[in-house]
């Protein structure tokens, strides 16, 4: 593994004695993770509503949209 810290961001919070440190591969993975948990409302309420093959698919995309996530972070982590 290499170390991915010259592509890091840098946050200082309190006056610069604790920092949280975020790459690009946190970024990307945490996007596709924000997208895909948005799809929860629309599920919940097709579930409300009975229409069981709206919910599967859109289960089915919150799954591809999280797998697609890993596989960028895989491949941002061994670019960046």
């Amino acid at each position: 593994m290499t170390d991915d810290t010259s592509q890091q961001s840098t946050i200082r919070t309190d006056g610069g004695t604790s920092s949280i440190e975020i790459g690009f591969p946190a970024v990307a993975f945490g996007l596709h993770a924000i997208v895909a948990l948005a799809l929860v409302p629309f599920a919940w309420d097709a579930l409300q509503a009975g229409n069981l093959p709206l919910v599967g698919s859109l289960t089915l995309l919150s799954t591809l949209i999280l797998i697609l996530g890993v596989v960028v972070r895989r491949i941002a982590k061994r670019r960046f």
